[in-house]
């Protein structure tokens, strides 16, 4: 049986934040189909069974409550932020909603929803492949795929380090203002420019820019030769990946964590003719950060495991990620003490 996930109204969670009662909206799936069951896995690495419908048009971010939440971690970090609480609150919504870069793709009667660092670029070129076939077809379906937010964001700042070095060998002193992020005075590829990075992120001193964010890319193309942080969009591969999600109606969502098992049933779902297997072999070269070359994974990776704070501040900020995420692939962040942070 074919089990159908959809989004129901949100339902307000009373919660503990900074010592004060708030109250937060968080979106929860629910089955649909009778019969079907709500029991969901204890692990992101269990396999899963159905595909899932989302529709993610009416979401509704507690800005307020992200914005405690941001405080939180840099209160954990021991970071002392000078912000006015409206900026705190124009800065979270647009984190949340506005911080990536959008685009998609449109693949007959399909249309994709390419998030970074979800082997988005793989996705759009095997269903670049299927289109030109005479005899593919589907119904009409708006697909995306989701990863764990921390693994995607460790594998983020690894492209982010890639485009940020590229931008100061192609643009060396060019920038915009006197930068206030401290990550790039460490050597590159160690954990201590990784630590730094993420206290400038929770400190918003990598993001300050955000308060002016556009609703399109004009912005960021107009600047990008002058601020390393915006060349190739760096800096948006970090932010959240619901600002990619929302506003849409999603007939399929699949996890990169079972992607082979989930494309197979996004073809059936979205009745895909003719559309070959995801490891029927590779469509492009793999990306070139996917070997890590300037050793910026190992870096982080180590830096959370020699500071778990860390590691909690950026569960912490992923929160709305994990929120809206978890109830239906059940995503956890952990942080010191094998705590769950989300």
């Amino acid at each position: 049986m074919i089990r159908l996930y959809t989004l129901t109204s949100p339902y307000i969670l009373a919660m503990v934040a900074g010592g004060t009662i708030i109250n937060m909206v968080k979106s929860r799936f629910t089955s649909v189909k009778s019969g079907a069951s709500n029991s969901v896995t204890s692990s992101s690495n269990a396999k899963k069974t159905a595909p899932f419908e989302l529709d993610a048009t009416d979401w509704d971010i507690d800005t307020k409550e992200f914005a405690a939440t941001w405080a939180q971690s840099q209160s954990l970090l021991g970071l002392n932020v000078d912000a006015t609480e409206q900026q705190r609150y124009d800065q979270i919504k647009n984190w949340n909603l506005n911080c990536q870069a959008r685009s998609g793709g449109g693949f007959k009667d399909l249309s994709f929803s390419l998030i970074d660092k979800v082997a988005s670029e793989e996705i759009a070129a095997k269903m670049r492949v299927w289109q030109q076939k005479p005899e593919a077809s589907s119904r009409k379906c708006t697909i995306a795929y989701v990863r764990d937010p921390l693994a995607r964001f460790i594998s983020a700042y690894v492209e982010f380090e890639w485009r940020f070095t590229q931008a100061e060998n192609e643009y060396k002193d060019d920038i915009l203002d006197t930068p206030v992020y401290k990550f790039h005075n460490y050597e590159l590829g160690s954990k201590e420019r990784a630590a730094a990075f993420v206290r400038d992120l929770v400190a918003f001193n990598v993001l300050d820019w955000l308060h002016e964010l556009p609703p399109n890319l004009s912005w960021f193309d107009e600047r990008m030769h002058k601020n390393h942080l915006l060349h190739r969009n760096a800096i948006a591969h970090v932010c959240p990946l619901v600002g990619r999600l929302r506003d849409q109606n999603f007939d399929f969502v699949g996890q990169l964590e079972h992607m082979s098992s989930d494309w197979e049933l996004m073809a059936d779902h979205c009745e895909i003719k003719h559309l070959d297997g995801f490891d029927s072999g590779l469509t492009i070269e793999p990306h070139v950060t996917s070997s890590d070359p300037q050793g910026t994974k190992k870096a982080i990776k180590s830096a959370f495991k020699d500071d778990c704070k860390l590691k909690t501040a950026i569960c912490q900020l992923l929160s709305a990620d994990y929120e809206i995420l978890s109830d239906n692939f059940n995503y956890t962040c952990v942080g010191c003490n094998n705590e769950i942070v989300w």
